[in-house]
């Protein structure tokens, strides 16, 4: 766990870092890493802030002057704020290269079926950790709404609504960028360390113990936390498999002793649930209840259930089944995972393996070759 405790934000030195570490981690345990470049565009955050910051000054003036001609001006940097978080504005921005890793174990017989498990490599830091940031959010909607309406109406508390959406607006717009001027960066263990980790440990297991027909396939995404990409360039230049293909994502674990499932997950154009299939598997395979998470969440998952690929997130959870807390910021750190979580996790995969593989083979041809990608040296 230690390789990997720091910050990893991409685009920086320290995301490279951790992808070193784990090729290293992988190569000692007799893995042979290979890697699916693709371009990252980092600074969607700066572009969708810039774009809130402009917003908040036509707010400011619509406010003060009382021309409601600036609103106008408002809602047509929100859309752009909104579309850049999105990846509307990426041909307008610069990218970064970087990698997705994958180690694949091979079946002992001819593979029947394939089941993917990834997770991310990278971190964030913002002043806020998600739950925070969601308020934080709705709240800015909701007063610019409010504002709006009241501006358009010419209702004398229309200047104070206005007033306080500018400044929401302008604390997203800090909430966006503000983590590269904390003094302390996430270390991103729960987020997503600790996960990483543990697929090291059970790459190198399987490895040495090869499952019958099924065919595992880890991997470990960098993008994650500016808007899925790196799984989305992964599951973009997969062939299309001749037999069934499930996609199990790790999130937050050692966030609490619990876990849970992702119930709603952002494809990129649309909310889409969790496969009810896949769910029920890991229901099964876990040595106790597993919650759902019911509010619709960005994860690696989500371009997977775009191309109709069967995908859920299994998650970390606090005590009783609470959302996760302390990401994205200096509370992310070693001292505070939840080693019980862990380990929990690492029974229900072990658990989900066995029982896949102890399927009967579907009558389908086997999996095609796989894609061609570079060994890192």
């Amino acid at each position: 766990m230690t390789r990997l405790d720091y910050a990893r934000a991409n685009g920086t030195p320290g995301l490279e870092s951790g992808r070193a570490a784990l090729v290293a981690v992988l190569e000692e345990r007799g893995l042979s890493p290979q890697e699916l470049l693709f371009s990252c565009h980092a600074w969607r955050a700066d572009w969708s802030a810039a774009a809130f910051v402009l917003g908040a000054g036509c707010m400011l003036w619509a406010a003060l002057r009382r021309d409601r001609r600036s609103l106008a001006g408002c809602g047509l940097a929100l859309v752009l704020a909104v579309a850049a978080l999105a990846g509307g504005l990426d041909a307008l921005q610069p990218a970064t290269t970087q990698a997705t890793l994958q180690a694949i174990v091979e079946p002992l017989s001819a593979p029947a079926r394939e089941i993917v498990l990834g997770a991310h490599y990278d971190s964030k830091t913002e002043p806020l950790d998600h739950v925070g940031r969601s308020i934080l959010f709705m709240a800015a909607a909701a007063l610019a709404a409010g504002a709006t309406a009241a501006l358009l109406l010419r209702r004398d508390f229309g200047r104070q609504l206005g007033l306080g959406a500018a400044l929401a607006l302008l604390l997203v717009a800090l909430q966006l960028v503000g983590g590269r001027w904390l003094g302390a960066s996430s270390h991103g263990i729960v987020d997503d360390g600790a996960a990483a980790m543990l697929l090291a440990e059970l790459a190198a297991e399987t490895q040495g113990a090869p499952l019958q027909t099924t065919r595992v396939r880890f991997v470990w995404w960098s993008g994650e936390e500016v808007g899925a990409q790196g799984s989305a360039a992964f599951v973009g230049a997969q062939p299309t498999p001749s037999a069934p293909r499930v996609v199990v994502n790790l999130e937050c674990l050692g966030a609490g002793p619990d876990l849970g499932i992702v119930a709603r997950e952002w494809t990129g154009h649309r909310i889409v649930s969790a496969d009810r299939g896949l769910s029920a598997a890991l229901e099964r395979a876990a040595p106790g209840p597993l919650h759902r998470l019911p509010y619709p969440s960005v994860t690696d998952a989500g371009p997977w259930l775009r191309h109709g690929v069967p995908a859920a997130t299994l998650l970390g959870m606090a005590p009783g089944g609470g959302p996760p807390r302390h990401l994205h910021g200096a509370g992310d750190n070693l001292s505070r995972l939840d080693g019980r979580g862990v380990e929990v996790a690492r029974q229900t995969l072990r658990r989900l393996l066995h029982d896949l593989d102890a399927r009967p083979s579907p009558t389908s041809p086997p999996l095609g070759p796989l894609p061609a990608s570079r060994v890192l040296e």
